[in-house]
């Protein structure tokens, strides 16, 4: 399994360790995992990640631990991007920057 870190401040998605980003090739299956550090506004909100691509995005609830697989779909294509969204009751939402992920062919 290898682990894709990221740090959330507020609205603010980053890439915490670039080495973790360095050489990922495409095609993987059940082997990428995002894992998110929160600051404390993300407190009392569900979060969601939202994977886009040149497909529809696709969107999934963080496990509790705030980490999240990667889907296969996903982890097939040369780049895709990471957003996460943030939602307290039915009023309250807001969400990040996307953040892009780029993978190499395999040989």
């Amino acid at each position: 399994m290898r682990i894709l870190p990221f740090v959330v401040n507020g609205q603010k998605l980053e890439k915490s360790d670039n080495e973790s980003f360095e050489s990922l090739i495409r095609g993987s299956t059940g082997y990428l995992k995002c894992s998110f550090t929160f600051d404390e506004s993300w407190d009392g909100y569900t979060k969601a990640v939202e994977f886009l691509s040149t497909e529809s995005p696709q969107y999934f609830f963080l496990n509790k631990d705030n980490t999240i697989d990667i889907p296969s779909n996903i982890t097939s294509l040369p780049y895709f991007k990471v957003k996460l969204i943030g939602i307290l009751g039915k009023e309250s939402k807001f969400s990040t920057n996307a953040v892009l992920v780029k993978q190499k062919r395999g040989y």
